[in-house]
């Protein structure tokens, strides 16, 4: 995660700040479009279901913030220190996890620059979904809607370096 704010910060630093405006851009057009799809879906759920959907937590209205839908998943970073050879099973190396995600780093990056803002996502009722959660948290993100699916796996990403 440090790295991408460092990037993201140099990056706006070469562009004299362009690229804050165009990213928060990105953020608004995703939330309208994400928002969007979201209303016709519940529309089309409505109908099907004869009732009213609303999509409050805790008594809590959602209009003040940027909502950030999509992805929390897993990385976990395999850094091999030495080469794997033929007939070789084995190789020392490190493993890193690292809590990723587009969405999820999105909302992370605006919780540290005090931008008022929620994520909506799923991750699985699992190890690696509580490991996910307690992350977010501890970075000061609003996790009330990110949900944990019983019996659904947290999704994962894998990487050897």
């Amino acid at each position: 995660m440090k790295l991408l704010l460092f990037i993201l910060q140099r990056v706006s630093e070469l562009t004299c700040g362009r690229s804050l405006k165009t990213n928060l851009a990105l953020v608004r057009n995703n939330v309208l479009v994400g928002s969007q799809i979201a209303l016709e879906l519940s529309r089309i759920q409505c109908r099907s279901q004869s009732r009213k959907v609303e999509f409050k937590v805790k008594n809590e209205s959602i209009e003040d913030k940027i909502l950030v839908v999509g992805a929390v998943n897993v990385d976990i970073l395999c850094t091999k220190h030495e080469e794997i050879s033929s007939g070789k099973d084995l190789a020392k190396g490190d493993i890193q996890h690292v809590i990723g995600g587009v969405a999820r780093n999105v909302a992370e990056c605006l919780a540290r620059r005090d931008i008022n803002n929620t994520l909506i996502s799923v991750v699985g009722d699992d190890r690696l979904g509580k490991l996910a959660l307690e992350c977010c948290k501890e970075s000061g993100m609003d996790t009330a809607r990110i949900v944990a699916q019983s019996g659904a796996p947290t999704p994962v990403c894998s990487a050897l370096r």
